[in-house]
C-alpha cells in the first residue's frame, strides 16, 4: 500500500487591477499533472502516470461548474524523451471550454551529479471556447458577453519550460530527499480567440514551482509538498 500525503500551496496570480478575467485553467489537477503548465515536467520521476477526474460543483444548481479531465504521461523506454497528453472539458453556466494539451520533455542527465537531470519541454495546445449567448440573462449591459449569440472560437498556442530534478529515477531505497525546480511560460504566442462580435486575448502567463519529495519507505511512500507562483498579464478583452 502506498500512502501519499499532499500539501499544496498555490498563488494564483499577482493581482492586477485592470485584469478583466483569469485564464489559469487545469489548476484543480496540477499536483499529479505538473506537465500541463510546465511541459519539461512530463514524467518528472520517469513514471508512467495516468489520471481521470470528474468534478461537479454545487449539486442541485442548474449549469453549475463541471469539469472532466484525463491525462497520460509516458517516459519512452531507454530514452531521455517523455511524452504527455491532457484532455479537458470545462463548463459553467453558458460557457464551455475544451482543450487538448500535447507535451514533450527531453532530459539532460548528470548536470551536477550522477543522479540529477535538467529537462527542456515544449507544449502544443488546442482550445475551443463556446458561448450559448441565446440564453444569456443580461444584468450588466456593459458585459461584453451580453450581445454574443451561440458562437464558438478556436485557438492554437505553444508553451515551453525548464525543469531541474536532483534525482533521475523512481528509486526510493536510499530514502534521499528530492528537490525539483521549474520555470515555464504557457500560451507563449500572442493569440486571440475570435468570436463574431468580440475577441479575447489569450495572454501569456508564467509559472515557477518548487517540488519537495521525501521518501519515508522503500516501497514509494513519501511526503511531498508543492509551491507554485503565477504571473498573468491583463487586458484580456479587445
Amino acid at each position: 500500500m502506498k500512502i501519499y500525503i499532499t500539501v499544496t500551496i498555490c498563488i494564483l496570480a499577482f493581482l492586477i487591477t485592470k485584469c478583466k478575467a483569469q485564464q489559469n485553467d487545469d489548476l484543480k489537477f496540477n499536483y499529479d499533472n505538473l506537465f500541463l503548465r510546465n511541459p519539461a515536467a512530463t514524467s518528472g520521476l520517469y513514471e508512467l502516470v495516468g489520471s481521470a477526474n470528474y468534478i461537479k460543483q454545487f449539486s442541485g444548481i442548474e449549469k453549475s461548474p463541471e469539469t472532466i479531465f484525463a491525462s497520460l504521461q509516458y517516459p519512452l523506454p531507454y530514452q531521455n524523451l517523455s511524452l504527455g497528453l491532457g484532455l479537458m472539458k470545462e463548463s459553467a453556466g453558458l460557457v464551455s471550454n475544451t482543450s487538448v494539451n500535447i507535451t514533450s520533455s527531453y532530459k539532460l542527465k548528470s548536470i551536477f551529479s550522477k543522479k540529477d537531470y535538467l529537462a527542456l519541454g515544449l507544449l502544443f495546445r488546442m482550445t475551443r471556447l463556446s458561448v450559448d449567448g441565446q440564453n444569456v440573462q443580461v444584468v450588466n449591459g456593459n458585459d461584453p458577453l451580453s450581445f454574443i449569440g451561440s458562437e464558438n472560437a478556436g485557438g492554437f498556442n505553444v508553451g515551453y519550460g525548464f525543469f531541474y530534478s536532483t534525482r533521475q529515477y523512481k528509486n526510493w531505497r536510499d530514502l534521499d530527499a528530492i528537490v525539483q525546480i521549474g520555470l515555464s511560460s504557457i500560451k507563449a504566442l500572442p493569440q486571440n480567440l475570435n468570436f463574431q462580435s468580440i475577441s479575447f486575448n489569450e495572454v501569456t502567463y508564467f509559472q515557477g514551482l518548487i517540488n519537495l519529495i521525501k521518501p519515508i519507505s522503500s516501497d514509494g511512500s513519501r511526503i511531498q509538498s508543492l509551491f507554485e507562483v503565477f504571473y498573468e498579464g491583463s487586458n484580456l478583452i479587445n
